[in-house]
């Protein structure tokens, strides 16, 4: 991936859970494309599914950094978003997500926890974060 602009708006639905191709990925690509449809700009929603990627770390990082906004879905893990998403969210330094619209959807037992710890956690990347439960939306 070369370090040029992307040539089109983008809208990164981000899924942490292990499991290839789960509810939680269907539920952030649901979740990306609703709001990529809402936006002026009709980006393209990309997907990247933690659980099933090939490319690099730092490459996945660069498009998550040029999307005009993200959605950061997780299933709980003993009360966290998944070891693989904070894996993945900790090669970022504080403050780079910097105004980045970011929507989170957290699955799961102890959703509320987990959620309102990734919030903060984006928040320190400098992420502009609103939280939402996926509960519903995965239904």
């Amino acid at each position: 991936m070369s370090d040029e602009p992307t040539l089109w708006p983008t809208v990164v639905a981000l899924s942490g859970d292990a499991q290839i191709g789960s509810a939680t990925a269907r539920a952030a690509r649901r979740a990306a494309g609703a709001l990529a449809a809402s936006r002026p700009t009709q980006p393209v929603v990309v997907e990247i599914d933690l659980a099933n990627v090939s490319a690099r770390p730092e490459d996945l990082r660069r498009v998550v950094l040029g999307a005009e906004a993200i959605v950061v879905a997780t299933p709980t893990h003993r009360g966290w978003p998944t070891p693989l998403l904070l894996d993945f969210l900790g090669g970022f330094s504080l403050g780079e997500l910097r105004g980045v619209p970011a929507t989170v959807l957290v699955t799961g037992e102890q959703a509320g926890a987990a959620e309102r710890k990734l919030v903060e956690y984006l928040e320190q990347l400098g992420a502009d974060v609103t939280g939402e439960r996926a509960a519903q939306a995965a239904a």
